[in-house]
């Protein structure tokens, strides 16, 4: 898990690479819902929060109540995108099912986004599934235009499926190129 490198836990040979890590208790797991056996502990040990879907399906003031207390006033978000729910949208390598809504997601950035100053914004494991099953059933066609289709079709998607998981684009006046802003 990168935040075990991250957070001074991993490889020495890593750690020796890395300029800083960050201090475990200024680290939160949220919306993690599939965990491996040998992840609880680890969490544990090094006094990193945890906060799961149920924790926030109502409300983001576990986080916002976290956030305050470690005197944090910029924050980066690391974003996995199998933390939603595969009820909903698989976009992650596997199906993972009882995760948060994009719906959640987007309200717990926003509300992270207006208690501090956001840094930065990664996507990680982002697997576009439907879009890769259209390419193929699409890559079938003959004739040049129709090859060229796949292509499209997947780039459009891939932008759909980003703005679905929601980061704070959606918000009045924000296009996603003033400073703070977030992907486009």
């Amino acid at each position: 898990m990168a935040v075990a490198a991250l957070t001074g836990h991993g490889d020495p040979d890593v750690q020796e690479l890395l300029p800083a890590t960050v201090s475990p208790d200024r680290v939160a797991l949220v919306g993690l819902h599939s965990w491996t056996d040998d992840d609880f502990p680890n969490v544990a040990e090094w006094g990193i929060q945890s906060f799961g879907p149920d924790e926030l399906r109502a409300t983001t003031r576990p986080v916002l109540d976290w956030l305050e207390a470690t005197g944090c006033s910029r924050v980066a978000i690391h974003f996995d995108v199998d933390v939603i729910d595969s009820d909903e949208l698989v976009l992650g390598l596997g199906a993972e099912p009882n995760g948060l809504t994009s719906t959640e997601v987007r309200r717990i950035v926003a509300d992270v986004d207006e208690s501090a100053d956001v840094v930065g914004f990664t996507i990680a494991e982002f697997i576009p599934r439907q879009v890769m099953h259209l390419r193929q059933t699409c890559g079938a066609s003959r004739s040049s235009r129709d090859r060229r289709l796949p292509d499209r079709l997947a780039r459009v998607g891939g932008r759909l499926a980003l703005r679905a998981v929601g980061a704070a684009c959606d918000q009045p006046g924000n296009s996603g190129r003033e400073p703070g802003g977030c992907l486009p």
